[in-house]
């Protein structure tokens, strides 16, 4: 389930170029059509063609989930020793 990147704070700095125009990071499950994509991001980013987001591309779509993921992931354990170090 997608959430906003400002959930890490400082951490999710990376995050934002993954987000769509609200903040929102897709996660496992997510389809593309779920978020607010620039069109002309959503068709280079995704290989979409056509009305709205028909003909993306299952792959690219795939890689970009696989980068929100791996990020997302990195925001954690980053944010995780931050509170060890500092709580």
């Amino acid at each position: 389930m997608a959430f906003h990147y400002s959930r890490f704070g400082q951490f999710g700095e990376d995050l934002k170029r993954l987000a769509d125009l609200h903040g929102m990071v897709p996660q496992k499950g997510d389809a593309p059509e779920d978020f607010a994509w620039p069109w002309d991001d959503f068709e280079q980013d995704f290989g979409a063609s056509g009305e709205g987001h028909e003909g993306y591309a299952q792959d690219q779509w795939d890689d970009h989930l696989a980068d929100c993921i791996a990020a997302t992931e990195q925001a954690q354990r980053e944010l995780d020793e931050w509170r060890e170090e500092n709580v």
